[in-house]
């Protein structure tokens, strides 16, 4: 049916009220033109809606075109029309193997299907020859499988047949199969070149081995390495020694040294005995001479070890990416014995000590020997030891005993200073009548008192009962002069101490000893109270608190006692002459209590403060 075409009702009127949509018309009301504008206006619009003319219908021009884009992978859920065409694209692109969603697949599912379930061709159980060939005896291919399986090398693997080719960059810590494969550049070899290797695999359930063959124009090279727990441990490689790397024609093992002319300041060297003929040319110790070459790396480290043939002289220089240190000759017995190394030492007379500069061990003596340390004896071992002739060290052993030692520094020599030895700190250096101010020399001291003249001592002036050890000790830093003294009375046992800091004396403190007091040890204090701590173990316990007369309670320690030893307790009771007298009863390590007897009633109820001390330990 067709919709009529006059329907049509432009003016919009006014919409009725909700509760007179709700009442509907009564008998006898008259409803308002502008109610029946609204009412067929709305008809009419609900028409053309329905006539598909309203703006609200959805058609193909208003939807537009949409671009599929194959690369939306396909997940589960709710998306725009576009989304979900686009992961259908993705998804019919997969299907298909095909680089785009639109292009045709090589064979339909169809096609797939006839060609798997085929009774011919092959796929055909007829397929497998009937007659024994190969040396397989079975003729049908469930037989074949298995006698393969039992009885031959599994195809794939290289045995009976060329090597087993793997992908270019084969990772080998994945190889654990045995067998005996070919395969370009692989990962995890001690090589990182293009070159084709060959990899034989002998596996088990618990260990593997693999023999890794490098294929070369003019040689062969042989690594092995293994694993443990299949392949989650490989060891490193270690390549196979063979005959021509072991004694190679040409590097001297086995027969002859190689005879060499050519530079031997070259950097690109291999492992070898060499002689190096007078017309070679190089940094050479000599003109001639054999030479051990040891090469860890072309580029990283060469070491050459020269000989030669008239001296017996024996040299040694490495080469360091590239660059060739200079020849060192090594120190042979016949070099070192004139220092006094392997044999007694050399001795020099009369010698002037500043002049031996190189290391060694040496006898010095004579009446005129020079620079020598100042009243020494002049019977010494001499140890000298240089880093140049220009910065070294000597120790002088003198005869009786007595060390000594200097250094020089840019060719200046340091004074002689003695080294002390245990019988060093002795107090044999007796002095009498001194001022004791003057003791600023490092040394341990006699001191005797004898008359006042003794003065600055710990003692009074004039007092001349005494004798000391003192102890001095003097060092100085970047500001100042520090000195100290400690003297012990030989008569008293009694110690005192005092300091000179920057050239002022302080006073004598006479150091307490246990059998002479005893001292506070560690002390504390709050809101009411103070406490210390003896060093023979004692605690004082110092304290107010608040109270109310007539009214019991506890005083509680701010610190809490090992043992109670004294505790004394006291009220004050302001201006009350008699009244409730105070006791401290129930006495622990952490507290006592107090209570009121009665005297005379004077006082109930008034406030006062409690004073207590406590020792204990």
């Amino acid at each position: 049916m067709a919709f009529p075409d006059d329907l049509e009702w432009n003016q919009p009127g006014v919409e009725p009220t909700q509760a007179k949509k709700d009442e509907g018309w009564k008998p006898e009301e008259k409803p308002p033109a502008e109610y029946f504008n609204w009412f067929f206006n709305r008809t009419s619009q609900a028409v053309k809606y329905l006539k598909g003319e309203s703006d609200k219908l959805i058609d193909d021009a208003k939807i537009g075109n949409r671009t599929i884009t194959d690369t939306t992978t396909a997940v589960t859920g709710a998306y725009t029309l576009t989304k979900l065409l686009s992961m259908l694209g993705n998804m019919i692109k997969r299907i298909t193997g095909k680089s785009n969603w639109y292009t045709a697949p090589a064979m339909t599912l169809e096609d797939a299907s006839n060609h798997t379930t085929a009774t011919s061709a092959a796929h055909a159980a007829s397929a497998i020859s009937s007659t024994a060939t190969g040396g397989v005896a079975a003729t049908n291919v469930q037989a074949a499988i298995a006698e393969l399986d039992s009885e031959k090398a599994p195809k794939g693997y290289g045995v009976g047949e060329r090597l087993t080719p793997l992908a270019s960059g084969y990772d080998l810590n994945t190889l654990l199969l045995s067998g005996m494969y070919i395969v370009p550049a692989p990962t995890n070899i001690p090589f990182t070149d293009l070159f084709q290797y060959g990899v034989i695999v002998t596996g088990g359930s618990m260990f593997t081995s693999q023999m890794l063959v490098r294929f070369e124009s003019n040689k062969t090279l042989l690594y092995h390495r293994h694993t443990v727990n299949s392949g989650s441990a490989w060891s490193t490689w270690k390549q196979i020694a063979t005959m021509d790397l072991v004694a190679p024609a040409g590097y001297g093992l086995g027969t002859t040294a190689n005879n060499y002319t050519g530079d031997i300041d070259k950097t690109a060297w291999e492992t070898g005995f060499y002689y190096v003929r007078i017309t070679a040319t190089g940094t050479k110790p000599y003109d001639y001479g054999h030479m051990i070459v040891m090469v860890e790396s072309a580029a990283a480290t060469i070491k050459q070890i020269w000989m030669t043939n008239i001296t017996n002289d024996m040299q040694i220089r490495q080469c360091v990416n590239g660059v060739w240190s200079p020849w060192k000759k090594i120190a042979t017995t016949d070099l070192i014995t004139p220092y006094g190394l392997g044999t007694t030492t050399v001795q020099y007379l009369n010698a002037d000590l500043n002049t031996m500069l190189t290391t060694g061990f040496f006898y010095v003596n004579g009446p005129t020997m020079t620079n020598y340390p100042s009243g020494a004896d002049i019977n010494a071992h001499l140890l000298v030891i240089a880093r140049a002739s220009t910065h070294l060290q000597q120790t002088y052993y003198a005869a009786d005993g007595i060390i000594y030692t200097r250094i020089c520094t840019a060719g200046t020599w340091s004074p002689w200073k003695q080294i002390a030895t245990t019988d060093y700190f002795n107090y044999s250096t007796e002095i009498t009548d001194t001022n004791w101010n003057t003791l600023t020399v490092n040394g341990k001291y006699y001191v005797v008192g004898t008359s006042a003249l003794a003065i600055n001592g710990p003692l009074p002036a004039g007092d001349v009962n005494h004798l000391f050890y003192v102890d001095v000790i003097n060092g100085t830093s970047s500001r100042t002069t520090y000195v100290s003294q400690q003297a012990t009375n030989v008569v008293t046992g009694i110690l005192y101490t005092r300091k000179n800091q920057g050239g002022t004396w302080s006073a004598w403190k006479q150091i307490a000893t246990a059998d002479q007091t005893t001292y506070i040890a560690a002390y504390g204090s709050g809101t009411g109270y103070y406490w210390r701590k003896w060093s023979n173990g004692d605690i004082e316990i110092f304290g107010t608190a608040a109270a109310v007369v007539n009214t019991a309670g506890t005083v509680t320690f701010p610190i809490t006692l090992a043992s109670v030893k004294m505790c004394i307790a006291e009220q004050n009771e302001k201006g009350v002459p008699n009244g409730y007298v105070f006791r401290a009863i129930n006495i622990t390590t952490a507290k006592f209590d107090y209570q009121w007897d009665v005297f005379i009633g004077n006082g109930s109820g008034a406030s006062c403060v409690i004073h207590y001390h406590v020792v204990g330990t």
